[in-house]
């Protein structure tokens, strides 16, 4: 396989990613979960594949992150990985500013867990 240059990497990013920079996804978890429940009720996964044009990888790893949840679940989930990254992301920066270790602990990162989980006051 010949390695891509600059232009023809750009243009296989702008194909998989959205106009503001993130993966874009193929299907809803309402649909995915949909999927997975056609195949718990036997339907090959072949077939599934065929139908609603999907790989049989992609079917498995849907399983092994929706597997047995219920659409506002999987909605739940979404929030919480995105909570946890945002938080992942002020820990890091925490760390880039060169603040001490001991600076994020306790009541500090209560107050910072609220503040990210606090309702906007519109």
């Amino acid at each position: 396989m010949l390695p891509l240059n600059a232009t023809s990497r750009k243009l296989v990013k702008s194909v998989f990613t959205g106009e503001d920079g993130h993966e874009e996804k193929r299907f809803t978890e309402q649909q995915i979960i949909g999927f997975l429940k056609e195949a718990e009720a036997g339907v090959p996964v072949k077939g599934l594949c065929r139908k609603h044009c999907f790989r049989a990888a992609a079917s498995y790893g849907w399983r092994s992150k929706y597997g047995g949840l219920h659409v506002d679940e999987a909605k739940r989930l979404n929030e919480l990985e995105a909570e946890n990254a945002k938080l992942k992301k002020l820990l890091a920066e925490a760390h880039l500013d060169g603040a001490p270790d001991d600076l994020l602990c306790g009541a500090q990162m209560a107050v910072l867990l609220r503040e990210t989980r606090a309702p906007s006051a519109a």
